[in-house]
């Protein structure tokens, strides 16, 4: 069974000033996925269709040049995880390609690791409130792991509850809730969870103080 890659411009659904999101196809057995493409920022990929035909050139020019690298190294890795695989399934693809391994699935992990990218790009101030969530969450839970299915509505009811009986203002604990939201932000756009796990801001879920 066949499974091909390919950079495309996804033209159904418009972003922002005439752009559209830049995304991985793999196609399998004449099934197609999408995958969000994210540059060094991990910010999602928005091009113009003009620009997007001049990073897939033959000779990008500039910045062009710079995106060209990183939308072709996203289609490498793709293309290496699907070649490791002794038989293609999306969801073992997926599995390898957004390293859903253990510590990916954990919250505690997953901030921590947040937390080292902000010091490494010298944001100390913020990587220090992740590792005051962290701190918090562990002594809350009295556990080192917390899983992203744990963390629902009731959970972050009981966790308000808590940190209000520890004197801990509504700005506190709103700060650290709000690292622990960007981690599921994060966690659902690369398909680590699904959407139905998201605990945040819609109707009948938990909401920041």
């Amino acid at each position: 069974m066949k499974v091909t890659t390919a950079i495309i411009l996804e033209t159904r659904k418009p972003g922002p000033n005439d752009t559209y999101p830049v995304k991985l196809r793999v196609t399998s057995n004449r099934n197609c996925k999408y995958y969000i493409l994210r540059n060094k920022a991990n910010d999602s990929i928005y091009l113009t269709k003009t620009d997007f035909e001049k990073v897939m050139g033959e000779r990008p020019r500039e910045d062009f040049k710079k995106l060209s690298h990183v939308l072709k190294a996203h289609e490498e890795k793709a293309i290496n995880d699907i070649e490791s695989l002794p038989v293609f399934t999306f969801e073992k693809f997926e599995r390898k390609y957004f390293d859903k391994s253990e510590t990916s699935i954990d919250i505690i992990s997953a901030l921590q690791k947040k937390a080292n990218f902000l010091k490494s790009e010298g944001r100390i101030s913020t990587a220090m409130s992740y590792e005051c969530s962290i701190k918090s969450l562990k002594k809350f839970t009295e556990k080192d792991k917390l899983e992203f299915e744990r963390a629902d509505v009731h959970f972050f009811n009981q966790y308000e509850k808590w940190m209000l009986k520890k004197n801990n203002s509504n700005t506190t604990i709103s700060m650290y809730v709000r690292n622990v939201r960007t981690i599921f932000n994060e966690a659902e756009r690369t398909g680590i969870i699904k959407q139905g796990l998201y605990p945040f801001g819609l109707k009948k879920k938990y909401r920041l103080c």
